[in-house]
């Protein structure tokens, strides 16, 4: 909401007018922000530009982290043309597979390097976070090997939890269940 703020020339913002976006209290706008170090004006608000500066330090945006694909199948492939690629300071590193009819094949404008050679990046060129695009049978396999490189987080495509806790930052994304989120909220309208 920020980035619409700023591309609508709005350089400043009550806890009011972001409540009502983010669909909680002002109240907890202003507490959540001030736990960041953003602190607005009575009668004022927040200078925009302020507010988005504090939120991308503090989710680590101003830094580049490296990002690997493992998987090229059609998931993989649609991740390769997202846009937080190009602005939300990822920078998209590779696309790994271990299916040798996908090794070798260019998507994306990256070609498909097998997923073993990872192990052969020096630790500071390896990624920081991988997106796991592979088949339920082989994510946590995947996943172990990943936490065995050093790799501090995955995003889990994949439909199973996947099990290295302790070991890697993991967020999993389960399309079935926000359909089913989504279905079920549309029921109640």
């Amino acid at each position: 909401y920020l980035r619409e703020f700023a591309l609508h020339n709005k350089t400043k913002v009550s806890s009011g007018e972001l409540a009502e976006k983010l669909g909680i209290t002002a109240s907890q706008v202003r507490r959540d922000l001030g736990q960041i170090g953003v602190n607005g004006h009575n009668g004022f608000g927040y200078i925009v530009s302020d507010v988005h500066r504090h939120i991308a330090e503090q989710l680590g945006l101003y830094s580049v982290q490296r990002v690997a694909i493992l998987g090229a199948g059609n998931i993989g492939h649609a991740l390769t043309s997202h846009r937080m690629f190009q602005s939300r300071g990822f920078e998209l590193v590779g696309v790994y597979d271990h299916d040798p009819s996908l090794v070798g094949t260019v998507i994306g404008g990256f070609t498909v390097q097998d997923i073993s050679s990872l192990a052969a990046l020096p630790p500071e060129k390896r990624p920081a976070i991988a997106i796991l695009a592979v088949s339920s049978e082989s994510a946590n396999k995947v996943a172990r090997y990943v936490a065995s490189l050093g790799i501090r987080g995955i995003l889990n495509f994949c439909y199973t939890d996947i099990d290295v806790a302790g070991q890697v930052l993991v967020e999993n994304i389960h399309i079935d269940d926000s359909l089913m989120m989504l279905s079920y909220q549309l029921n109640q309208l």
